[in-house]
């Protein structure tokens, strides 16, 4: 058990900022280009917009996203909290 005066205490969460938002989905956004996807291709424009809402809304997604022709899946988790980075991933599906 721990103390009685720790147990009352409540976290404040921080929540990530509009500029904060944005600094990390332009990361993202250059690694896409650096690897050679733009918002020309199906699955990947599709990505580029919803990462637009996020930075005005400010409200977390976290989902899969098919691109169809290069056989890959976007795994994305857009959080809300300060302290948790963007996570993206493309993922090789030889079925999509």
């Amino acid at each position: 058990m721990g103390k009685k005066s720790k147990r009352n205490r409540h976290k404040i969460i921080e929540l990530k900022t509009r500029d904060d938002r944005l600094s990390e989905v332009l990361d993202v956004f250059a690694n896409f280009r650096e690897v050679g996807l733009n918002k020309n291709i199906e699955g990947v424009g599709e990505f580029f917009a919803m990462c637009k809402d996020y930075v005005n809304d400010g409200q977390g997604r976290s989902g899969k996203i098919k691109i169809p022709g290069e056989k890959r899946i976007i795994h994305y988790i857009l959080p809300t909290r300060k302290n948790t980075l963007i996570s993206v991933n493309l993922k090789y599906n030889k079925n999509v």
